[in-house]
């Protein structure tokens, strides 16, 4: 894991990591930051997160012009024989999918970094949700499609996992936030992972 500062120009690093298995291995990505003052300079803070080889990690923006910042990455070997596919969607519309071999749905779990091109300048363009479909894709969408988003996304299998997903909706003006009900699982043994279209 680390922090990679980057400035106006940058969009691409290749980082040396200690040897994995890339084949086991999810490169996690935060937001980058930015210090422009305009929200529509938000496309420039998205980052995939790539492990080519056994030893680096590719991280990419589509865009640059305005924002200096820092982005932070993980990446993530799996030594619990976890079953990890990967792809790109080139760009996602309203409806686009990530297909996989088959899953069992109840152990798998999604995940996806993003990068936006400089046409996709608001969030209705640039946020994207990820939603289980079926046992060989997962639905991967945003609201308003302008501009071009790419997603680096891996499909995770994790035996002994219990996956519990779901997609809540709000209306404009609604309440900033709701409880969403789980079956009972331990605390001390979950996360949570959330993605979001507006």
């Amino acid at each position: 894991n680390g922090t990679r500062g980057y400035n106006q120009t940058q969009t691409t690093f290749n980082i040396s990591i200690n040897s994995v298995n890339a084949s086991r291995t999810v490169a996690f990505m935060t937001f980058g930051s930015c210090d422009g003052t305009s929200p529509a300079n938000t496309n420039e803070i998205f980052w995939t997160g790539n492990v080519t080889n056994s030893t680096n990690l590719e991280i990419r923006r589509d865009v640059s012009s305005v924002c200096d910042g820092n982005v932070s990455y993980f990446a993530t070997e799996f030594n619990d024989n976890s079953i990890i596919q990967q792809g790109q969607i080139a760009n996602v519309g309203t409806t686009s999918y990530a297909f996989v071999n088959e899953i069992n749905q109840s152990n798998t779990w999604f995940y996806f970094s993003q990068a936006s091109d400089a046409t996709a300048a608001g969030i209705d363009d640039t946020s994207v949700i990820a939603e289980h479909f079926n046992t060989t894709a997962f639905r991967v969408s945003r609201q308003a499609a302008g501009g071009a988003t790419r997603v680096q996304w891996y499909a995770i299998t994790t035996s002994g996992a219990y996956v519990q997903n779901g997609t809540a909706s709000y209306a404009s003006g609604s309440s900033r936030g709701s409880n969403v009900t789980i079956s009972s699982l331990n605390i001390n043994m979950s996360f949570s992972l959330h993605s979001f279209d507006n």
